[in-house]
């Protein structure tokens, strides 16, 4: 019997105990939302409600005389510090009344009351890193620096706080200091090595000179996600010789993203070096294999087609990697053949050549969407080759064996519409609906756009020797194709048509071809003010051209193009 009331007792005890818990930790959630909505004052009547209940409760006071100092009232949070000293522990109350003097703009006597409470706890190394949390939230970064660097004297250990340090020294603007600190974290830390890549960048947009003192740490800090830092800092800077360097004694796969972001960059020269240096290293067949088609992928960038056909012919004739789990495992089987067709178009003109290279292609297709991309290339070439039955029997035979909705069979509407295009059949606008509906943010749609706006303001006669340039230039033979289009233009054409012709002439590089065209006076006013923009940029004294331009046409709606020009 008297078992059971005990234990009836305690359980009433505990369910009043936590009752009271509960009670009390809504309370202080409800003074932390009302301070994170800056109502103060309620968080502060809250604050008080529960000091009285439980004046005990320090953190209650820490949180309060935060909330005070959140108001400016130092007065009040002096009182509360005071009246409740005795419940805080030393550490937060020192952290209190260091903030307290700061606010207070008390720097000296700030420093003063640290050093005696460090005196007063001298083992106590934890003191260090929180009160200089304290000093670098009020921005006295001098002071934060020394505490921690004090903490590493005692701790004897260089590497301690070196974190912290960092981001002091990254706040304070004294960036060889942050460097040195950054670098010694990550040495400890491989996790780091992004944030302090984007701290480094961050530090050389602000002084591209740092760059030096980035690569002289290699010296000290030689692991690993150091030197990829720094090689990755160098390729940042522009010295691209050096990160490539660096990155030969890298991994491999490290190697291979510096090569991946030169060629994206643009730094074909130096994308080609570590695409060959990557294959040299790679251990497997398929990451050669895929090396040496990057490396042909870029020749082809650099428009140096001898050399990329002499690299895809040699991928072409690798027996090795046509073999076993290479097959399905390397794109380079099928994109070498891909490649090769466009360049037997852009140097020979062999259409059929490039046919048969993509059909070749097709039987390296890893699934059905390559396969039918394939094959949709395939119909294009015939269409640009006039082999209009031959398109249509291959374009209806890749949509009964596709599914009608899906990406391979809406690509097919751009091909419909070209060929209905050239055959003039009548269904040209039908298929130009089905584009806007099913491809409506694909390229491909504004050229369709595009073309059947052009033929439809020409004149019957003009139509098909506008879509033979068109015609052309999609084959590569961009000298005839212009020469086709500026016929267009000469022989009644529209002015959209001959601002088309500079276009091709400029994006061809033939500028004195462009300003004949130019040399025009163009009726629509928008076109006028297109052609002078243009007319401006080819100017030998290009600013001033651009000047005289802007003076006529300050109103035009190529103005701000204009001004964006000379600055």
């Amino acid at each position: 019997m008297k078992k059971r009331i005990f234990l009836l007792l305690l359980v009433a005890v505990s369910v009043a105990l936590w009752s009271e818990y509960d009670e009390r930790n809504v309370l202080r959630q409800q003074a932390q939302r009302a301070a994170a909505q800056r109502n103060y004052e309620q968080a502060d009547e809250i604050y008080r409600d529960m000091l009285k209940r439980d004046p005990s409760d320090y953190q209650i006071v820490e949180n309060f005389v935060r909330n005070l100092f959140a108001q400016q009232k130092l007065t009040e949070a002096q009182a509360t510090l005071d009246q409740y000293a005795s419940v805080l522990p030393p550490i937060v109350m020192q952290r209190l009344k260091l903030q307290l003097l700061l606010q207070q703009g008390k720097d000296d006597e700030a420093e003063k009351s640290v050093e005696e409470f460090l005196k007063a706890y001298p083992n106590r190394m934890n003191f260090y890193p929180a009160l200089a949390t304290v000093y670098q939230s009020y921005k006295r970064l001098d002071n934060a620096a020394n505490l921690l660097l004090r903490a590493r004297k005692y701790a004897n250990n260089d590497h301690a706080y070196s974190y912290q340090l960092a981001n002091i020294y990254f706040s304070a603007e004294k960036y060889p200091r942050a460097i040195a600190e950054y670098s010694d974290h990550l040495s400890q830390n491989k996790a780091y090595i992004h944030f302090v890549f984007n701290r480094f960048k961050t530090m050389l947009d602000a002084d591209p000179s740092l760059i030096d003192v980035i690569f002289a740490s290699r010296q000290t800090y030689g692991q690993p996600q150091n030197a990829e830092v720094i090689a990755r800092c160098l390729a940042y800077a522009g010295r691209l010789d050096e990160a490539l360097a660096m990155y030969q004694n890298l991994a491999p796969q490290q190697l291979l993203y510096f090569a991946d972001e030169q060629f994206s960059a643009g730094n074909y020269t130096i994308a080609l070096d570590a695409y060959s240096q990557y294959e040299a290293r790679a251990s497997e067949l398929f990451r050669k294999a895929d090396a040496r088609l990057k490396q042909a992928e870029v020749l082809m960038k650099m428009e140096e087609y001898p050399a990329a056909k002499k690299a895809l012919e040699s991928i072409y004739n690798w027996k090795d990697i046509q073999k076993g789990n290479t097959r399905n495992r390397t794109r380079a089987n099928r994109l070498c053949r891909a490649h090769l067709a466009e360049i037997e178009l852009r140097t020979t003109g062999d259409v059929a050549a490039a046919i048969q290279l993509l059909q070749e292609a097709v039987t390296f297709a890893y699934n059905g969407r390559q396969r039918q991309e394939l094959q949709m290339q395939v119909v294009d070439y015939l269409i640009l080759d006039k082999q209009f039955d031959r398109a249509q029997q291959e374009l209806a035979s890749l949509r009964n064996n596709d599914e009608p909705g899906s990406d391979t069979y809406n690509q097919s509407y751009f091909s419909g519409f070209l060929l209905s295009l050239y055959r003039q059949d009548g269904q040209t606008d039908s298929l130009l609906v089905d584009l806007l509906v099913h491809l409506p943010q694909d390229p491909r749609t504004n050229d369709a756009l595009s073309l059947a706006i052009f033929s439809e303001a020409l004149s019957d006669s003009l139509r098909p020797v506008f879509l033979d340039a068109y015609r052309q230039r999609q084959l590569f033979r961009h000298g005839p194709a212009r020469d086709v289009l500026r016929r267009v233009a000469q022989q009644g054409g529209t002015e959209e048509v001959r601002i088309l012709a500079v276009e091709w002439a400029l994006e061809d590089n033939e500028p004195q071809e462009a300003l004949e065209l130019l040399n025009y006076e163009y009726a629509d006013t928008t076109y006028a003010d297109y052609a002078a923009v243009l007319r401006a940029e080819l100017a030998k004294d290009k600013g001033a051209a651009v000047r005289d331009e802007l003076t006529r046409r300050a109103d035009s709606v190529f103005a701000p193009l204009l001004r964006r020009r000379l600055q």
